[in-house]
């Protein structure tokens, strides 16, 4: 991800402004599920909400200080971003092994080329991470690359320690001491319908296409239940994760390699969750075309708390 110059060097009590509002406020504008553009009185009122000394942001007048200036034009830069450039690259689940199968007979690569998590049916190459690997191989130029750091990655300044990663990443180049490019991957939860029939029916966002993505699995738990009762089940894979953007580049088991490039998936949260529970007690459905009445009520809530003692999650009431 590259950042935008005119944030660059925010201090860190900038960003941890920004996840307070974003926190306090929502995410997500109500009903709309668009990125929220905070104005300068709904960031006072997140202040407000906090306990939090508003003239941190605002001037004797009201105004945004230089600080409540700098946070309004992020918050639009964010929005401008992710409701734009991002939601128009989004994918569903069944477009996320795109360009692995192409790439690997276009490159032969040696690097190495490990393999999902999944079982049986499932288990497949674990594409995203496939692909970086490729990629990064065919552009070092022979250089070192670590595909599977097992040690912490540092930065240094005059051969000292200067900062050091408080866990591992997923790959470094060229190596975990002081890496130019390091890459992680996340496990996020999804929820389809489970009607032994191939392919995907995933959980979506009532009149969207957007899929109910979270890494959150006590989440993706209280989401399930407000669904109308149907056979189906939670799916989980790995993904690249951007938290600051909320976004999941997806890892998939499937064998389908025909789109021309891998799209970002937006992560669900709490925060929207609420928000939208706040509009309707129902604000997911099932994928459409696949009609049916196979499960009743109390069906229904056995089949997600035996999904929730497997994964020790406790279910709401």
């Amino acid at each position: 991800m590259i950042p935008d110059p005119q944030f660059i060097g925010q201090p860190k009590t900038f960003w941890a402004t920004v996840r307070a509002i974003s926190e306090e406020s929502g995410y997500t504008a109500r009903g709309t599920g668009q990125i929220k553009i905070h104005s300068i009185n709904s960031m006072v009122d997140a202040y407000n909400g906090l306990g939090l000394d508003q003239r941190d942001i605002v001037s004797s007048d009201g105004s945004p200080n230089q600080r409540g200036q700098n946070l309004l034009a992020y918050f639009n830069y964010r929005a401008r971003v992710l409701n734009t450039f991002v939601e128009s690259n989004l994918m569903d689940v069944a477009e996320a092994a795109s360009l692995f199968s192409d790439y690997r007979a276009r490159l032969a690569p040696s690097c190495p080329l490990p393999m999902n998590k999944q079982t049986g049916e499932k288990k497949a190459p674990a594409y995203l991470t496939g692909l970086v690997n490729m990629l990064v191989e065919a552009n070092s130029k022979g250089l070192p690359c670590n595909y599977d750091p097992k040690q912490l990655t540092a930065i240094t300044k005059h051969n000292r320690p200067l900062r050091t990663l408080a866990r591992r990443v997923d790959g470094a180049f060229p190596s975990t001491i002081d890496p130019i490019a390091v890459w992680e991957i996340k496990e996020y939860y999804y929820l389809q319908l489970d009607p032994g029939l191939m392919g995907f029916f995933t959980a979506s966002f009532v009149g969207s296409k957007r899929v109910v993505i979270t890494t959150d699995i006590e989440l993706a738990k209280e989401a399930w239940g407000t669904m109308t009762p149907r056979k189906s089940k939670l799916s989980h894979n790995l993904g690249h994760v951007n938290e600051q953007l909320g976004i999941v580049y997806p890892i998939l088991g499937d064998d389908q390699y025909d789109k021309e490039d891998s799209k970002p998936l937006q992560l669900f949260t709490r925060a929207e969750f609420e928000e939208l529970l706040a509009v309707s007690p129902h604000p997911f459905q099932w994928a459409p075309g696949l009609l049916g009445n196979d499960m009743n009520a109390d069906e229904f809530r056995e089949l997600i708390s035996s999904v929730a003692e497997k994964y020790d999650v406790q279910v709401p009431k």
